[in-house]
């Protein structure tokens, strides 16, 4: 007969079982954090990017790169695909030049980089799945195991055996000594 309590525990912990044998492990969330750190680190890379590229605008001093900032905010509309080809026709071949190495290196290298991050990412959670599916379950073994009783619990659950799992055979001699 097992308790209310332990219900609420086990229950779960078998319908995850079934998820994962059907590789249906609630590791969508994990991957989401890993993959927002993922995030920080590109939005980083783009930063330094996007500062790189604004100051060499600056330079030029082209129309709506007067100030640093205003180059930063130029740039990054160029970014978005919002850019005044007139302005940058007017500051000449390295103006021109440089507005090709940015949407070039913008668009293409700089996103394939953050698909390739979170690929990786991704990558290494699905990896990891059954030893965090494991843990998960150690951890839910251990809570109702503490929730109950030590005298209730050896009553009901004292096993004179230890199964491994890896090949199920039990390991005789293993004697259970009341404390």
């Amino acid at each position: 007969m097992v308790s209310d309590h332990a219900k609420r525990y086990v229950t779960p912990v078998m319908d995850q079982d079934a998820a994962c044998a059907r590789g249906e492990v609630l590791e969508a969330y994990r991957a989401h954090i890993k993959m927002f750190s993922d995030i920080l680190v590109f939005v980083m890379v783009f930063c330094v990017f996007l500062g790189g590229f604004a100051f060499a605008f600056f330079i030029l001093q082209l129309e709506g790169c007067k100030s640093y900032f205003s180059a930063v905010t130029t740039t990054f509309n160029i970014s978005l695909g919002s850019w005044d080809w007139d302005s940058i026709y007017e500051g000449g071949l390295l103006a021109i030049l440089l507005f090709i190495a940015f949407v070039v290196i913008g668009t293409i290298m700089l996103l394939n980089l953050l698909v390739a991050m979170m690929g990786n990412t991704y990558d290494k959670v699905w990896e990891d799945r059954l030893l965090f599916f494991e843990l998960e379950r150690a951890k839910a073994t251990l809570s109702i195991q503490t929730s109950l009783d030590d005298d209730v619990y050896d009553e009901k659950h004292w096993c004179p055996r230890l199964y491994v799992l890896e090949g199920d055979t039990p390991i005789e001699g293993i004697q259970f000594h009341r404390l």
